[in-house]
């Protein structure tokens, strides 16, 4: 007999290796990280998406639990930006943008013209 609230296959997952499920969903890791029990909050997910666009150029798509927040065109972007952008630094410095609490494109796109001068100074 199987227990409905874990899965289990005989051939690959032992007692201790077993899959919880929550209802009708299987808990992700996200999940636990983005919820702190002792202050009873739920954090907020940010994420960033890099796309290309079918001509040429990209955007980055930035999401707050699963919405649309902004739409940064590259096209409107000097190379110096979009390359720091493209790094796994750009992203963090764009999530760590919105968990600071900018709404506003233009202050965003102020704060990365700063960091990317900053950078630059930082290399010379």
């Amino acid at each position: 007999m199987v227990n409905k609230n874990t899965y289990s296959n005989n051939n690959s997952y032992s007692s201790d290796e077993q899959r919880e499920y929550s209802g009708k969903h299987i808990l992700n890791h996200h999940e636990f990280d983005l919820y702190h029990e002792e202050r009873d909050v739920v954090e907020k997910l940010v994420s960033v998406k890099r796309t290309k666009k079918p001509s040429k150029g990209e955007r980055w798509h930035i999401f707050i639990d699963r919405e649309p927040l902004f739409i940064i065109d590259g096209n409107k972007l000097n190379k110096g930006e979009i390359d720091f952008l493209r790094t796994a630094a750009g992203f963090n410095f764009l999530i760590a943008q919105v968990k600071a609490g900018v709404k506003k494109l233009t202050k965003l796109k102020i704060e990365l013209k700063k960091k990317v001068k900053k950078k630059k100074n930082e290399k010379i």
